[in-house]
């Protein structure tokens, strides 16, 4: 029990470390250069910094084949990893988004590039140190401690850089990651199942497993567009609080640090007792219908701007449901890994659900510019519209999606 627990305690480590330097490549680059004057022209163009996330699939089987052949433990790559985030987070803090535009986007797509290569070693280790009987619990624990981490990088980072400066804070962040990394080396080992297939035909066989996609239509478009109003909505929030509710960059990250710990508990509670890890593409249908009375709520807002105290508690129903909705995508997806390919399959699989995060930063962008907040939140509900169709609920009951 004791070894559980402590394998647990690591698993949570990990999802803190993967959580808190996620937002370094999106959200903090983006309330960085919104509070530096920065035009939507340039703001808009940092979702393309997820690009990484799509493609990571790509050199995933060099990784497969390195835990399972080449005897470096997951531990170790997880160790470098953490130490290049911390690194380029110093890199940042020695930068201005007024001077160093183009150098500060290009360290964002290398910490997005180690981000995304980080989160899918991550994952299979933790496959891979767990027993099947404790994913559940693991899982929502390892995405709580996620979500704080966000909601201490999102938050509690931009309120210490509003009190003392972006450079600061760039550089507590790399201390931060410094320690999570040596933590990370010190982790319990893994049990590695030897093989002694060489690289190409580790590509080979991932080669097989995406020619498998061709049989399961329905699984691929939901898995394409089940976050993808999420990733719309997410992508210009703390614009839309600071443009047009009229808030400042303290109080963005005041917002999201205490009503996102509120929406953090009951996500996580809900989880707990609620998710039915046999019926996932049903849970994830439900997620999907309040996500379109979420939309709603902010379309009234931008009819009513002036109405704050709805606004935080549409944040705070925002936090709640992208926990609960990243939480059982998680436990979706690690029921469909390919065990020979565990790092392969999970980026894949995150790689088809992150493509909406990369198109929705620069149209999000145009729409707001062109066509107004309201109409941006009617193609958002658009957006949420489309899994729904594809997740009904007579096919949750079907392999295709369970």
């Amino acid at each position: 029990m004791m070894s559980i627990r402590r394998t647990i305690m690591a698993v949570a480590l990990l999802g803190f470390g993967s959580g808190f330097s996620l937002l370094f490549s999106s959200h903090i680059l983006l309330t960085w250069m919104l509070d530096s004057g920065m035009g939507l022209e340039h703001i808009g163009w940092i979702s393309c910094l997820s690009l990484p996330y799509l493609s990571s699939y790509t050199w995933m089987p060099i990784l497969d084949y390195v835990a399972h052949c080449g005897g470096i433990q997951r531990r170790v790559l997880m160790t470098v990893n953490f130490l290049l985030v911390a690194c380029f987070m110093w890199a940042l803090s020695k930068m201005t988004p007024g001077s160093h535009y183009v150098w500060i986007l290009l360290i964002g797509f290398c910490l997005a590039l180690v981000s995304a290569t980080q989160d899918h070693i991550v994952e299979a280790y933790r496959i891979n140190v767990l027993p099947k009987a404790y994913y559940k619990s693991a899982v929502n624990i390892s995405m709580v401690v996620f979500r704080v981490a966000l909601i201490v990088a999102g938050g509690a980072g931009i309120v210490f850089a509003k009190y003392f400066s972006w450079s600061q804070m760039f550089l507590v962040a790399s201390m931060i990651m410094v320690g999570v990394a040596a933590l990370t080396y010190h982790m319990p080992k893994e049990v590695m199942q030897e093989s002694k297939d060489d690289i190409p035909t580790y590509y080979k066989k991932a080669w097989g497993l995406m020619k498998s996609l061709k049989n399961k239509k329905q699984f691929l478009g939901a898995l394409v567009t089940h976050r993808l109003g999420i990733f719309w909505l997410e992508s210009m929030l703390p614009v839309l609080m600071v443009k047009l509710i009229g808030l400042s960059m303290m109080d963005v990250g005041r917002l999201y640090q205490w009503y996102g710990i509120l929406g953090l508990i009951v996500g996580s509670v809900i989880v707990n007792y609620q998710v039915d890890t046999n019926r996932l593409p049903l849970m994830i249908y439900r997620c999907l219908l309040l996500q379109l009375g979420l939309y709603l709520g902010f379309y009234i807002l931008t009819l009513s701007p002036q109405m704050s105290v709805l606004a935080k508690f549409l944040v705070f129903c925002e936090c709640a449901l992208q926990g609960v909705l990243a939480t059982i995508s998680s436990l979706w997806l690690i029921q469909k890994v390919n065990h020979n390919l565990p790092a392969f399959s999970i980026s894949l699989w995150y790689g088809l659900g992150c493509m909406g995060r990369v198109c929705v930063g620069p149209t999000a962008a145009w729409v707001i510019a062109h066509l107004g907040w309201g109409n941006y939140m009617m193609i958002g509900m658009l957006l949420s519209g489309i899994p729904i169709l594809l997740i009904r609920p007579k096919w949750s009951s079907v392999a295709v999606l369970a």
